[in-house]
């Protein structure tokens, strides 16, 4: 998403309006651009990004304001306004004060790494269940239809972050709920983070900035940089380099972009290169689902069956992707290696009916290669 034509020119627009309006409206115009750029990825994504915020606000509040009533029974013992207490006695309502912290914290805990925890690892419960289920011949369980919202490890852990340091009196709550939400969903690092804590974020959010040539002109160029190590550097080695390091002696191409690369494999491992449908528009994993959507409603082709093939690491999201793309397909997912993908292999897929296999997937913005099995006589 941060290398599509799109985010470009909503971040260019956002940077103009930033520095014409009152400085007083900047932090206002950032948290709508957050909930716009996260709506963008998903209608209902939104309400799991408030409702960690509001809770962890909340929670955030109801501490700080336990610890005001700790510091005021201080404060009113040194003003003589109330009798001196034992030792005994202080200790007893700071420890009934420090539970009630506790408690509000352990509530908030659990309620948003729950959330975390069954968002992203149910259907990885499920699937190892299903597998001793399988060894013993008993009927598989059904898979969750959950789609991971956007960015939800980014954020949960970076409001748990802020929590926490409330809880240990590293900073003072948020009174303003506005305020804390754009703390959390700020979108630049809702992806890739980093995991920033409300001390140094905050700060920087609700500052009044004026514009800064020589800043924008630093900030220019660390994006111009990064996007250079990203387009060039990283997208253009990253398959190639897993394939090459793998077999050496094989792929002796001059590949430029992965696209050529992942043909060559493919075509080289038997496939005609007619039964190679190409889709590279895609910038990240949920494009790749839509768009090989696309390019099949595009050739009339009606998957039944698909195998997905991805890096482990991208095979939990790249399942619930292609599960809403394709509702009506029943998909499997096989983190497997592309040079795998042999003739034999692909003529032994299509016998036990698979119309359809999807490989790629490599980084967030490599292009899929999509093979149609209805071509493989041809092969």
């Amino acid at each position: 998403m941060f290398i599509s034509y799109e985010f470009i020119l909503f971040l260019l627009v956002l940077f103009a309006v930033y520095y014409v309006i009152p400085k007083r409206f900047q932090w206002i115009l950032l948290l709508i651009a957050n909930f716009l750029f996260y709506y963008s990825a998903g209608a209902f994504y939104p309400l799991f990004i408030l409702a960690t915020s509001v809770t962890v606000w909340f929670a955030g509040v109801c501490i700080d304001r336990q610890e005001g009533q700790w510091q005021s029974y201080q404060a009113e013992i040194k003003a003589g306004k109330i009798e001196k207490p034992s030792r005994d006695e202080k200790k007893a309502v700071k420890a009934k004060i420090g539970g009630k912290k506790k408690r509000i914290m352990l509530v908030c805990l659990l309620f948003n790494l729950g959330i975390l925890a069954v968002l992203k690892y149910t259907n990885f419960v499920i699937d190892n269940v299903n597998t001793v289920l399988d060894a013993a011949g008993r009927t598989e369980l059904p898979y969750a239809d959950l789609i991971l919202p956007l960015g939800i490890s980014f954020y949960t852990f970076q409001a748990v972050a802020y929590l926490l340091d409330v809880y240990w009196g590293k900073c003072s709550a948020q009174k303003n709920l506005p305020r804390f939400i754009l703390f959390v969903s700020f979108f630049p690092q809702l992806i890739q983070g980093p995991i920033s804590r409300y001390g140094d974020l905050s700060q920087t959010l609700y500052a009044k900035h004026s514009f800064d040539g020589k800043q924008v002109r630093f900030g220019l160029e660390r994006i111009l940089w990064g996007y250079f190590k990203k387009l060039v550097i990283a997208d253009r080695l990253s398959g190639a380099i897993s394939m090459l390091m793998g077999d050496p002696e094989y792929y002796t191409g001059a590949y430029k972009t992965e696209w050529e690369f992942l043909k060559d494999v493919l075509v080289q491992n038997g496939v005609d290169e007619s039964a190679i449908l190409k889709e590279d528009q895609a910038t990240f994993t949920w494009e790749n689902a839509k768009n090989s959507r696309i390019v099949t409603d595009q050739n009339k082709l009606v998957i039944q069956k698909a195998i997905l093939c991805c890096r482990n690491v991208h095979a939990r999201r790249s399942l619930m992707y292609y599960q809403k793309s394709f509702p009506e397909a029943k998909i499997f997912v096989s983190p497997s290696v592309i040079g795998n993908i042999t003739k034999e292999n692909i003529a032994r897929i299509r016998e036990i009916g698979v119309d359809f296999v999807s490989s790629g997937a490599l980084t967030h913005s490599a292009p899929i290669l999509d093979i149609s099995m209805k071509h493989l006589h041809a092969i």
